[in-house]
């Protein structure tokens, strides 16, 4: 079974006390079994929104968590992808075409609570756990 790059987006489904429990259930699920997966710009749009009081505590949970790293080509790779989907009619944020793409280019599956990963995943091979 592949990984699972845990999205920002279920991230704050799973902690959030009034979140969806199916989202808390799935990460608790990766992180026990070690197939959760963060990267970079997962864990900016993380640590960028939460309290002072609270980034020691989100440091240290994402640290123990399996890191991908952007490699250079994956950005040559997403503005590909953003250039394909926009002639489709298809507008995206581009850190989820970048999350998407580094999804893809690591064989993993993807968690999230975001419909821009919906619309990918319709126009490219984008793996969405379930």
């Amino acid at each position: 079974m592949a990984d699972v790059l845990i999205d920002t987006s279920a991230w704050i489904q799973a902690s959030n006390r009034r979140g969806d429990p199916w989202f808390r259930d799935k990460v608790a699920y990766l992180l026990k079994n070690n197939r959760a997966v963060i990267t970079e710009p997962i864990a900016f749009e993380i640590l960028a929104r939460v309290k002072p009081h609270e980034r020691k505590f989100w440091e240290t949970r994402l640290q123990g968590v399996k890191q991908i790293n952007v490699r250079s080509g994956d950005w040559y790779v997403a503005a590909y992808h953003a250039y394909k989907l926009r002639r489709k009619g298809i507008t995206v944020k581009n850190f989820d075409i970048l999350i998407a793409t580094i999804v893809m280019e690591n064989n993993l599956a993807l968690l999230h609570r975001d419909r821009d990963f919906d619309h990918i995943s319709e126009y490219l091979p984008l793996q969405i756990f379930k």
